[in-house]
C-alpha cells in the first residue's frame, strides 16, 4: 500500500528532476546512469542482506537498524541535489520572472508587494 504509493510519487519526481536538469543531448545518458544505479542497488542490497543473515548471529533488530542507517544515508544524499531553475516557458505560465522563485512570487502576492 504505502510503499507502492510513495514509490510511484518518487519515481515521477525523479523523472521530473532528470528532465529539468538534462538537455536533449545528455538526457539518455543521465537516464541510463540513474537506471544503472537503481538496478545495482537492488543487487547490492540483496547480497548484503544475504551475507548479513548468513554470516552473523541473525537478529531482526540489527538487520532493520542497518537498513534504517542505509536509508537515512540515502535520504541525506538528497540534500546535495542542485536546485532546479525555472525555465522561461514555465515563467510565462506562472507570470514569474526567471530570477524570482514561485515561492517568492506567492509570498509577494499574499503580502501585497509587487516588483
Amino acid at each position: 500500500g504505502l510503499l507502492g504509493l510513495s514509490g510511484g510519487v518518487l519515481w515521477l519526481a525523479q523523472a521530473s528532476f532528470l528532465t529539468a536538469n538534462s538537455t536533449d543531448l545528455n538526457r539518455g545518458r543521465n537516464s541510463g546512469i540513474f537506471q544503472s544505479f537503481f538496478s545495482f542497488s537492488s543487487i547490492v542490497g540483496n547480497i548484503g542482506a544475504f551475507l548479513f543473515i548468513q554470516y552473523t548471529d541473525f537478529n531482526t533488530r540489527y538487520l532493520m537498524v542497518s537498513f534504517t542507517v542505509v536509508g537515512v544515508c540515502g535520504a541525506m544524499c538528497l540534500l546535495f541535489l542542485r536546485s532546479v531553475r525555472v525555465r522561461d516557458d514555465e515563467c510565462d505560465v506562472f507570470g514569474v520572472s526567471q530570477s524570482q522563485t514561485l515561492l517568492d512570487a506567492r509570498l509577494d502576492e499574499s503580502v501585497g508587494f509587487s516588483k
